[in-house]
């Protein structure tokens, strides 16, 4: 087990980001080019399917890069990074993922992991309701019938 230059262990050198190769002599993602903290270490059971999970992502399972923007975002069994939940449910909703673009417009209308923003809000809440996520659609017709969020009431 090593530490990178943040005090954070890096173990088998896969990245979370990606699921690219971690060169070990600076701790910088060879594929994403991302550096130190966002590596973390295999250390369990849960890690390993994590990891398993991640690489499913990194090929562009949506649902893989949903669920561990889920992990993410509820701390269930890695560590809470909020950003790095947006990036997985960014990369699940451009893949088509209703949860997901629920997930990804509740983050931009709470400003949760990125700045508040209500105008990309609507559209992942829209995009996910017209696949038909019950949730979404609540979310969508309740802005129509306040007008909010860009919606005109109706």
């Amino acid at each position: 087990m090593l530490y990178g230059n943040q005090g954070i262990f890096i173990e088998n050198g896969i990245c979370p980001i990606c699921g690219g190769q971690v060169n070990l002599d600076n701790y910088t993602c060879e594929n994403c080019g991302k550096y130190d903290c966002d590596v973390i270490s295999i250390r369990s059971t849960a890690d390993n399917k994590y990891m398993n999970m991640l690489k499913s992502a990194a090929m562009g399972d949506a649902d893989a890069q949903l669920e561990i923007g889920y992990q993410y975002e509820s701390r269930a069994e890695i560590p809470f990074r909020q950003e790095l939940a947006h990036y997985w449910y960014k990369r699940a909703s451009d893949g088509g993922n209703p949860i997901a673009q629920f997930n990804l417009a509740t983050q931009y209308f709470c400003g949760r992991g990125v700045e508040k923003n209500i105008e990309k809000a609507a559209y992942w809440y829209k995009k996910s309701a017209n696949q038909g996520w019950k949730n979404a659609q609540a979310n969508v017709g309740a802005f129509y019938l306040e007008g909010e969020c860009g919606f005109e009431k109706e």
